[in-house]
């Protein structure tokens, strides 16, 4: 052996061969001759053999200090032809301005005079990532009862609820603590108006009950309907049920709306909803189920606004979500950086009303509107 230092090595190529018992990676690479030297470049091998436990295990570090890096510095890997078409970074929330759909809503209630709370989402399906999404609420009692249903059924008409809605709408309002509002935009470029009471009383009722029945209540009501084509509505229901501890909720959203707990979109949601139990109360988890008339959406909502996290804190979970949609990470990051800092609030899950598996995560309630005698 010459006295020389070690040679520096890099690979040229990488294979993996896998068979039930074990996993080999085969790294080949090339010797680098110094500069003069004649002794020939000699292709060398290294083969690292692991269990597919291990092999799994070392997967998940890798991905796990990638996240860390990306989520620190941004993007790594390079630009590559996405596989699946997505979206125009335009369209993303997150970026100046609003969507003339979202800009409607919030004008109309800011001509209700109340001071509103704010929430933004994006959602995720194979292939699309949507972001023209918002919510806006404001407590019931913030108007005068004398004309509150007229005010309020008002915007309702202004944003096009179906007649059949009105009825009921009406007939509920009294019983509601919260009112609000949405929009969410679709990937053809249309989308759907959203209205909701919330029962916070019915709510609070169920939570009171015997803790060793887990009961639940109606929370919230939600009228939705397509703004090209009213006739294209539904009625939600989202119930709300109490007592359930983490590990609880975690195995019925396994039963009841993923194939296995294996199923990608379910260990995100177990991976976030582990990470906030670690500084959450059981009890400031709130759980709810959604179904809606006439369509196969089965869904729920798992809130965890209480511990605290931003969406940065996120970051390998969102990055995966994205990933398994088919969501490259340029486009990814497009969407995230702007709002990395925002406090997450919620994530949802299951069927939408096409049949396709989504996910959506709820972020940064800020205050919205202000009374104009305020401003």
């Amino acid at each position: 052996m010459s006295g020389a230092g070690p040679r520096e090595r890099y690979a040229r190529d990488t294979r993996i061969i896998e068979t039930r018992e074990e996993i080999t990676l085969c790294f080949g690479a090339v010797g680098r001759s110094t500069p003069g030297d004649s002794e020939p470049v000699i292709d060398t091998a290294t083969h690292v053999i692991l269990t597919p436990p291990a092999a799994k295990r070392l997967s998940q570090v890798l991905m796990a200090a990638l996240a860390r890096h990306e989520s620190l510095y941004g993007v790594i890997d390079p630009p590559v032809p996405p596989r699946i078409k997505e979206p125009d970074a335009t369209a993303l929330a997150g970026g100046a301005g609003h969507s003339p759909g979202v800009d409607r809503l919030l004008r109309l209630v800011e001509g209700l005079g109340v001071y509103s709370a704010l929430e933004r989402s994006f959602k995720l399906f194979p292939g699309v990532i949507l972001g023209d999404r918002v919510l806006v609420g404001f407590n019931t009692d913030a108007l005068a009862v004398d004309d509150r249903d007229d005010r309020l059924l008002g915007v309702c008409r202004n944003l096009g609820m179906p007649e059949r809605f009105e009825k009921i709408y009406r007939e509920r309002l009294p019983e509601s603590n919260v009112i609000l509002f949405g929009y969410e935009g679709n990937e053809t470029g249309g989308g759907t108006c959203k209205a909701y009471l919330e029962f916070s009383g019915l709510y609070i009722t169920a939570a009171t009950k015997d803790p060793d029945t887990p009961p639940s209540a109606l929370l919230h009501l939600g009228f939705k309907w397509d703004v090209a084509d009213s006739r294209k509505a539904a009625l939600a229901r989202y119930t709300s049920h109490v007592g359930m501890s983490s590990e609880e909720m975690l195995k019925r959203v396994a039963q009841r709306f993923y194939a296995s707990e294996a199923t990608a979109s379910y260990e995100i949601v177990r991976g976030i909803v582990q990470h906030a139990a670690g500084t959450m109360a059981p009890e400031d988890f709130l759980y709810l189920e959604v179904e809606e008339e006439g369509n196969p959406r089965r869904s729920y909502d798992i809130n965890m606004y209480r511990a605290g996290f931003t969406l940065k804190d996120l970051y390998p979970w969102l990055r995966e979500a994205c990933r398994i949609n088919g969501i490259g990470p340029e486009t990814f990051h497009r969407f995230y950086e702007p709002m990395k800092h925002r406090l997450f609030g919620h994530v949802s899950g299951g069927q939408d009303r096409e049949g396709r598996d989504f996910l959506t995560f709820y972020y940064g309630v800020s205050g919205g509107t202000e009374p104009a005698e305020e401003r």
